[in-house]
Formats: structure tokens, sequence, C-alpha cells
């Protein structure tokens, strides 16, 4: 199936069910995870695993749900916490937030009014976003966390 033969199966399921939940071999999936890419944007709960098999075959395992309860945005200069943390409605349970270079004292704001307001880390991220410009080479620091509603 192409990507939009995916949407719209997925979308099919999702208005019968409360999850779309899938498996195919991870080497055949790139349209399928495209698909899913466009759910991710429009907030739906997007889970992904790649699983081994009897057969040799990674698996790739994946679970939409029908809810847009997930929020997740990346961090730019000049931009202020309460900005995003103004966004975070009670329906919201999932945040995922990254930053890059020195932003990331700005996702560390958010964190901490999130730990403090019921949220728990899930997972943290740190990484690097190398970018090359003729001769020079630019390594800028990642760091990305997803955070669930206690």
């Amino acid at each position: 199936m192409n990507k939009h033969e995916w949407v719209d199966k997925i979308n099919e399921i999702l208005t019968h069910s409360e999850h779309f939940i899938t498996s195919v071999p991870a080497v055949n999936s790139l349209a399928l995870v495209f698909a899913c890419d466009i759910f991710r944007r429009r907030k739906h709960t997007v889970h992904m695993d790649i699983e081994a098999s009897e057969t040799g075959t990674a698996i790739l395992k994946i679970s939409i749900s029908k809810k847009s309860n997930a929020f997740e945005f990346t961090i730019r200069r000049n931009d202020k916490a309460v900005d995003y943390i103004e966004q975070i409605h009670p329906e919201i349970q999932t945040i995922s937030i990254r930053g890059c270079g020195t932003v990331i004292h700005v996702v560390f704001q958010i964190i901490e009014w999130a730990i403090h307001n019921g949220w728990l880390i899930d997972k943290s991220f740190i990484g690097t976003l190398t970018q090359i410009h003729q001769k020079n080479t630019q390594r800028n620091t990642t760091f990305r966390a997803i955070l669930h509603r206690g």
C-alpha cells in the first residue's frame, strides 16, 4: 500500500475503533511510517516498536490512538516557556518537547513546570544535529523529552 491508502485505512479503522493496530515487516513499512507521521502531526498518540521474529525478519508494530491528546513541539530561539505551558490543556496526556543549542534551557523550564504539576518524564534523549556549511561543520547539541500526565 502507498501512504494515502494507509491513511485511508487508518481513518476507516479509527472511525469504528479506539485504536489502529498493525504489524508489518519493517523493510516494507516506509509508506506506513509516513502515514503514521500524519497522525502524529494531528496529535494522535503513535507507538512504534520493532521486534525480532522467528523467521529472522524485523517486524514493525504500530498502535495509533483515536484520541488526539498528544502535544509535540520544538523550542526555537526567542521562544518563552510560558507560551508553551499555556497550550498544555487538561485533555493533553503526552508531551514531546525538543530543543537545540542554547534553547535547551527553555526546554528545562517547561520540564520543571511539568514535573511540579503532575507530569512524569517517560524518556529523555541527547543527540547532535550536524550541519555542514561549505568548509566548516557545526554540531549542535539537541535534547528531547517525552512526558506523560501522572
